[in-house]
């Protein structure tokens, strides 16, 4: 996909929450989307949604019909086919610095995946990063806490696997099944 997925269903048409308040997205153990700042009026045309992991790992599916949440193997191919984890990012960022803080290191987008840096949502609740990194949710799960994503940042070209935490906010990306 050449965009971060942005539903508000699940496949099966059950709604997935819009959860605003901090300290109830922390304590979370099921899924939920919400945007930057929890502001949709300013970022939910250019940045879609975020979601916990929770929704990425539903049954109920996330991902439109045909398509399916990219895994780490998935994601790690990608990386590695795009000049590796040092280089990947700036060939997967969008080209320019309209969004992007500008630091040296401007996305290509070669490949047309237009990669935005919406930020993240934190394990607490609280929003960072925004105009300065962007995360990824795999639909790989790491451990009872954490799960697999993919960073990549304004000052630096390197697309990074990280662990994050399930209860953290971040962007999904589709491929076709």
């Amino acid at each position: 996909m050449a965009k971060n997925v942005d539903v508000t269903k699940y496949r099966n048409g059950n709604p997935i929450p819009k959860v605003t308040d901090n300290g109830v997205w922390a304590k979370l153990t099921t899924g939920a989307y919400c945007y930057y700042n929890n502001d949709s009026v300013k970022y939910a045309a250019t940045y879609g949604k975020m979601y916990n992991f929770y929704a990425v790992a539903d049954p109920r599916g996330l991902a439109p019909a045909g398509w399916h949440v990219a895994s780490d193997e998935e994601w790690a191919a990608l990386v590695s086919m795009i000049g590796g984890n040092n280089n990947a990012g700036c060939v997967l960022k969008e080209k320019g610095t309209s969004h992007w803080y500008p630091s040296g290191n401007q996305g290509s987008d070669i490949v047309g995946f237009k990669a935005l840096p919406g930020g993240t949502r934190n394990g607490d609740g609280s929003f960072g990063g925004f105009m300065s990194n962007v995360s990824f949710w795999s639909s790989s799960n790491a451990n009872e806490m954490s799960a697999v994503n993919y960073y990549l940042y304004s000052e630096h070209c390197r697309a990074d696997m990280q662990y994050f935490i399930k209860c953290g906010g971040a962007a999904v990306r589709c491929i076709k099944n």
